[in-house]
């Protein structure tokens, strides 16, 4: 049975990094996953609105995800900026009910859409593990990667909640999804340290 999810490209996939718009569908349907577009889905602000008015990019984040809860889905996004960014205000309103009461009250005057708190965000990275497992994503490698390779987390999805069952203070979902793909998994800062080595 195929993973069904509401798709947020996220903000990566529309600037810095197109081809994350184009392999991402292929991606998932090679792997099980359906994605249903999360149409009107806004930025998630990556952090950016919120240092201007906080009370506005949570309202449009409580919008993307009103959006999913309507549609019965969960969100999944490429984009660490959105699932963290998204994540981080689902449980802001979660867990002040003031202010998921003052942005549903925006949320339904202006789009008819509330917010219950009952969705969830999830980065491709923890479903590749978590739900859909590496020795699948590995049985589906074409081209083997064959390189040395660092991932890079970033401090948007290494959150408390929000990185799925990988370790906040010390992930290595990147280095195993590395390892399934064909390639050699580095951590940040060893190739430096090995050069200091005696």
């Amino acid at each position: 049975m195929a993973l069904k999810y509401a798709y947020h490209s996220g903000n990566v996939a529309h600037s810095s990094a197109p081809e994350v718009a184009d392999t991402m569908p292929p991606a998932a349907r090679s792997l099980g996953i359906e994605l249903i577009p999360l149409d009107g889905a806004t930025s998630c602000g990556a952090g950016i609105i919120r240092q201007a008015n906080d009370v506005l990019q949570v309202t449009l984040n409580a919008r993307t995800l009103a959006l999913a809860e309507s549609m019965g889905l969960d969100i999944i996004t490429p984009c660490a900026a959105t699932a963290g960014n998204l994540h981080e205000d689902l449980t802001r309103l979660r867990d002040d009910p003031l202010l998921l009461a003052k942005t549903n009250d925006v949320l339904e005057r202006t789009t008819g859409l509330t917010l219950e708190g009952t969705v969830s965000v999830h980065h491709l990275l923890h479903v590749m593990v978590d739900e859909i497992g590496l020795d699948k994503v590995e049985a589906n490698v074409r081209n083997p990667m064959r390189s040395r390779i660092a991932g890079y987390y970033g401090p948007n999805m290494q959150q408390e909640g929000a990185c799925g069952d990988d370790d906040v203070y010390d992930p290595n979902y990147f280095e195993q999804l590395i390892e399934a793909l064909g390639g050699v998994a580095r951590r940040v800062g060893e190739q430096d340290a090995e050069r200091r080595s005696p």
